[in-house]
């Protein structure tokens, strides 16, 4: 058992103790998952339930509910799946079909069942999810549809009509960016009429967005690496090397950055500042996905495997007022975490707080209120 000594007293609120120890020193793994030609990948913001699509006209759709160690096909039918995209929890499942054209299938399992929605019948190329899994968006030739009722009904867009490529999607389900396809980069509130749209045009946009909306990544290929600190109204050239991007994801907060070339994995810990290769194998990497943390990393190829990222967390607990009581807080670990609590520093008597943590699917933070107290606890971290 590893403890991160990030230990709170109630006495101080505000008060916060992080210790990292992120590294690039570590290794991509593959998993059990069958070498096929995937197209899409997404997973819970834990990393635990992980769901990839197949495309072709035999494409199935896998799902793993312990880190990837695992894999198992589920119900879906047999056809060219294009895109995938899961909610913070893992069980509210959204996945399209692409190429001639076919349907979006929902499922509130993780994969168990899947239904179709009432969306128009296309080619659908792109699809994205809030945290909750309330408001959906897709996206294929033309409009991009939105849903604000967990895929019940289905509304086109302001969105300019296109071919689009990639969609991302605030956690809280108000800010959407999309990636055209030899055209730019538009983003806005969900509901707005009008639209950022960026220069330069460029072909194949891959998008990824924060939690909170304001920081968008978008890799193009051929074409830059790109970010946006302000939900899309300006974007700059990030210091990813070479030239010519197939996949992008990020972490809760943006800080972490994953991106594929054709052959390599690099890795962001500073918002795009620097970047790192991984060593991962040279294979044509298709899509990339994230957990919250940005710890746990899920790549997958075309006509190859899939693979795992994992660095060890060191989750920042804070705290802050509840109304008469203290909410504790931290971001959705990649590996478990237990919230324990001590009445003094100089003893070994730390217990489990008996709440269980509860997911905020705003922030994509775990919290537990708990009681303020005349006298002082401490709370740490705990795996």
């Amino acid at each position: 058992m590893k403890t991160r000594d990030l230990r709170l007293s109630l006495a101080s609120l505000g008060a916060a103790f992080a210790f990292s120890n992120v590294t690039i020193g570590q290794v991509w793994l593959q998993t059990s998952a069958p070498m096929t030609n995937w197209s899409s990948v997404s997973c819970s913001a834990d990393g635990s339930k992980l769901v990839a699509v197949v495309g072709g006209l035999e494409g199935q759709i896998f799902a793993s509910t312990n880190s990837g160690l695992t894999w198992n096909p589920t119900s879906a039918s047999l056809t060219n799946w294009a895109a995938v995209a899961s909610s913070a929890d893992g069980n509210n499942l959204l996945a399209a079909v692409g190429y001639p054209e076919g349907a979006i299938y929902l499922s509130t399992n993780g994969g168990a069942l899947w239904t179709p929605a009432t969306a128009p019948i296309q080619a659908w190329q792109a699809v994205a999810s809030s945290a909750d899994g309330a408001t959906l968006a897709a996206a294929g030739f033309g409009p991009i549809y939105v849903s604000h009722d967990w895929g019940g009904t289905w509304t086109p867009t302001s969105f300019p009509y296109k071919l689009w490529n990639s969609l991302a999607m605030s956690a809280d389900g108000t800010r959407l960016v999309g990636g055209a396809m030899i055209d730019r980069l538009y983003s806005a509130a969900v509901s707005a009429t009008n639209w950022n749209q960026s220069q330069p045009t460029s072909t194949n946009w891959t998008v990824t967005a924060s939690a909170d909306g304001t920081r968008f990544a978008a890799a193009a290929n051929p074409g830059p690496l790109l970010l946006s600190t302000d939900s899309g109204v300006t974007w700059t050239p990030s210091a990813a090397p070479g030239f010519g991007w197939d996949a992008v994801a990020c972490s809760a907060d943006g800080n972490t950055l994953v991106a594929a070339t054709f052959w390599q994995i690099y890795l962001s810990l500073d918002g795009g500042a620097t970047w790192t290769n991984t060593a991962a194998p040279s294979l044509n990497w298709r899509a990339l996905a994230s957990s919250a943390d940005g710890n746990k990393l899920v790549a997958i190829s075309i006509n190859g495997g899939i693979y795992i990222w994992q660095a060890t967390p060191a989750p920042v607990l804070t705290l802050s007022p509840s109304g008469s009581n203290v909410l504790l807080s931290w971001t959705v670990p990649s590996i478990d975490f237990a919230l324990q609590q001590n009445s003094s520093l100089n003893t070994p008597n730390w217990t489990d707080v008996p709440t269980t943590p509860a997911l905020n699917f705003t922030t994509l933070r775990s919290q537990v209120v708990v009681l303020q107290t005349k006298t002082s606890l401490f709370y740490r971290l705990k795996h």
